[in-house]
């Protein structure tokens, strides 16, 4: 299901940041297609998000029942997999998690997000950022930075770990939940992505080291 195809089939393509937009831009007789970037946070769950889209749970529901509206939300997985998003139902009614091998982005996608996104560097950007994961963020970074008179695309495309830090590093400072997230992260990546129980609760003055030298610096 395309934005394009969804134009051709007579649908309004409407970019909205809450709920309270969708009922007021709302028309029976339209054809409408609402799409809502980071919808309850970006790095972590915001609770007065979440507690705004519970409000207005029943009459979202009743605007997709009438078949005329569809509804696509976005977020990053450590938002969706918040307690939070358990009491909202039909936010799941079909998941799509890009980071899976099945929805992976194919050679062709990465090809024509960067051509959307870089233009006339699309080529070498396609070239230096076709093999990280994360080449959707990367897009929306560049998006975000090539104004400032500061950027450099050569160091963007040859360093790009070192603009995702500055994303971790937002993370991080987001709130209280956004340092548990980072911890956990950091831990992770201590552990080579095989974290077991048993680390977080055994007396191994190894792992307890580890633990007590992150909490002490982030």
């Amino acid at each position: 299901m395309s934005l394009s195809n969804l134009k051709r089939n007579g649908y309004t393509i409407l970019t909205v940041i809450d709920a309270k937009q969708i009922k007021e831009y709302y028309k029976s007789e339209r054809k409408t297609m609402y799409i809502v970037d980071d919808v309850c946070g970006n790095f972590t769950a915001n609770q007065a998000r979440l507690d705004e889209w519970k409000k207005s749970k029943t009459d979202i529901e009743e605007i997709l029942q009438s078949g005329n509206c569809k509804l696509v939300l976005t977020c990053r997985l450590q938002v969706f997999q918040d307690q939070g998003f358990e009491n909202l139902k039909t936010f799941k009614t079909c998941i799509c998690n890009i980071t899976s091998t099945d929805l992976s982005l194919t050679y062709e996608e990465k090809e024509q997000m960067t051509t959307e996104y870089f233009g006339e560097h699309a080529i070498k950007a396609l070239a230096q950022l076709v093999k990280y994961d994360f080449l959707p963020l990367l897009c929306k970074l560049y998006l975000v930075l090539r104004n400032d008179r500061q950027f450099k695309l050569e160091k963007f495309l040859n360093e790009p770990f070192s603009f995702y830090e500055e994303d971790l590093t937002c993370m991080k400072n987001d709130c209280k939940e956004g340092k548990y997230k980072y911890c956990a992260l950091l831990l992770l990546v201590l552990f080579n992505n095989k974290l077991e129980e048993k680390h977080l609760t055994g007396k191994d003055p190894k792992v307890e080291k580890i633990i007590e030298d992150i909490i002490k610096n982030v």
